[in-house]
C-alpha cells in the first residue's frame, strides 16, 4: 500500500492510502451524499477546498462526464473511506491528490464539532508526514482567497440560448454550477452569463427580465461586485439566487414565520413571487405573456 498523509489543524496526522499522488493542502470539509460524487468533485464551490466524503464507498457507479458540473475538478485534494478505481483514475489524470482507507467518520465528527479545518496532504512513493505539515504550513484562510472569483468564473460574456421565447435571465457566474444554467435553458429561457465582477453597465447592457447571481467558492465578502448589483436593482428588477454554502460547523438559521393575518387583511409578501412580463420587440408577439416563478434573495445571504 502507497503511503499517504493527512495533517490536519488541531495536531494530528492521519496516515491514509494513495489512490492519486501529490501534494495539496486547503480547507477540509465534507460531503453527506451518497450519490453525485462526480457533481460534487466538479462543483466550483469547493474550489481551494479538500473534500471529504463521509459515504463509504465513492464511484459505484462509474464516472460520466454527462454528470459534470463544469469542465474540471474543483476541490484541490479528496478524501474518502474507499475510492473505486474509477474515481481514482479520474482524479489522477486530473492531477488531483486522491487518500482513501482512513476513518473519515472520525474526520467528519471533528469537522462538525470544530468547524472547517486546515489540512496538509502528501500521497505517494515519497510522501512523509513532515511533507503533510509543510503542505499545512502553507495553508491559506478561505477569507484570504480575494481573487477566489476570478479561478471559477467565466472570463468573459456569454450568451446561451439566444433566441429563446422565454424571459432574458441575467447570471452572475461566481461559481454557477452548469445544472444552474441547464435548469434556466429547459425553461426556454435566454441565459446571458456574465463574470462575477460585473457592473451594472454590463447588465443594463443584456437588459434582462431577472437578474440572477450565482452561489460560489470561499468567502462571500469577496465578491462585493456582486453585491453592489443586488444594492442597485433590490426593488427595481426581479431577483433570485443561490445561497453561498454555510461554513461547515456554522449553524442553520432559524426560521422565523409570521403569523397568519386575520381574515380579510393582507398576507404579508413571500419569498416566491409570480412574475408576469409582456413580451416586446416582435420576440413571442406583443400580447404574448410569460410567467416565471423566482426567489427572491436578500442581500446578507449573498
Amino acid at each position: 500500500m502507497t503511503e499517504a498523509y493527512v495533517a490536519l489543524e488541531d495536531g494530528r496526522i492521519v496516515e491514509a492510502r494513495s489512490r492519486a499522488p501529490g501534494r495539496s493542502r486547503g480547507e477540509l470539509v465534507f460531503t453527506t451524499a451518497y450519490t453525485g460524487y462526480e457533481e460534487s468533485l466538479t462543483d466550483p464551490s469547493y474550489e481551494e477546498q479538500v473534500l471529504t466524503f463521509s459515504y463509504p464507498l465513492v464511484g459505484n457507479y462509474g464516472v460520466r462526464e454527462a454528470r459534470f458540473e463544469s469542465d474540471r475538478v474543483h476541490p484541490r485534494a479528496a478524501v474518502a473511506r474507499e475510492f473505486t478505481e474509477d474515481v481514482a483514475a479520474w482524479l489522477e489524470s486530473e492531477g488531483v491528490p486522491a487518500v482513501d482507507h482512513l476513518d473519515t467518520r472520525d474526520l467528519v465528527t471533528g469537522i462538525r464539532e470544530q468547524g472547517a479545518m486546515q489540512c496538509g496532504i502528501a500521497a505517494g512513493p515519497d510522501a512523509t508526514p513532515e511533507a503533510a505539515e509543510t503542505e499545512l504550513e502553507r495553508c491559506v484562510a478561505m477569507s484570504d482567497h480575494t481573487d477566489i472569483g476570478a479561478q471559477v468564473s467565466a472570463a468573459e460574456p456569454r450568451t446561451h440560448n439566444p433566441d429563446g421565447d422565454g424571459p432574458t435571465v441575467a447570471l452572475v457566474d461566481c461559481g454557477a454550477k452548469g445544472s444552474i444554467a441547464d435548469s434556466l435553458l429547459e425553461r426556454d429561457a435566454v441565459v446571458e452569463v456574465l463574470p462575477y465582477d460585473a457592473t451594472a453597465a454590463d447588465v443594463e447592457a443584456v437588459d434582462p427580465d431577472v437578474l440572477f447571481v450565482s452561489n460560489g467558492p470561499g468567502d462571500p465578502k469577496n465578491f462585493e461586485a456582486a453585491a453592489a448589483l443586488v444594492e442597485e436593482y433590490v426593488g427595481d428588477l426581479p431577483m433570485a439566487g443561490r445561497r453561498h454554502p454555510r461554513r461547515p460547523g456554522e449553524r442553520r438559521p432559524r426560521r422565523h414565520h409570521p403569523p397568519v393575518p386575520p381574515r380579510g387583511q393582507p398576507r404579508p409578501p413571500r419569498h416566491a413571487r409570480l412574475f408576469r412580463r409582456r413580451r416586446r420587440d416582435g420576440r413571442g408577439g406583443a400580447d404574448a405573456e410569460r410567467r416565471l416563478t423566482i426567489t427572491v434573495t436578500p442581500p446578507a445571504t449573498l
